[in-house]
């Protein structure tokens, strides 16, 4: 893909992140915890693929999503490692998230 190409798969994908996210905002509001969760997952995985892609780093599967987030963004200090670890491990945040709610 030619920069043009990604910047534009980019900003697919973050559109694609933002729906997601309204999707898992309407869930919640009633009531579909596990649905929502679901969701929220998604919005994070389509978001962090927008940043590999724009990035040039490419991957196959949400295991590879993970481990170059990690490896490019992390290791490198451009990303908290707080704020990866959420993203990375992003049901068990929002589980917690949800639990100091309930």
């Amino acid at each position: 893909m030619t920069f043009e190409e990604r910047k534009e798969y980019a900003k697919y994908r973050i559109a694609s992140a933002q729906k997601t996210l309204d999707a898992a905002r309407v869930l919640a509001d009633h009531g579909y915890w596990n649905s929502a969760l679901n969701r929220l997952y998604y919005a994070a995985f389509y978001a962090v693929n927008a940043l590999l892609v724009v990035n040039n780093i490419k991957t196959k599967s949400h295991s590879a999503v993970k481990s170059q987030l990690s490896w490019y963004f992390v290791r490198t200090g451009k990303l908290d490692k707080s704020m990866a670890s959420c993203l990375l491990n992003f049901s068990t945040c929002a589980k917690k998230g949800i639990m100091k709610i309930l």
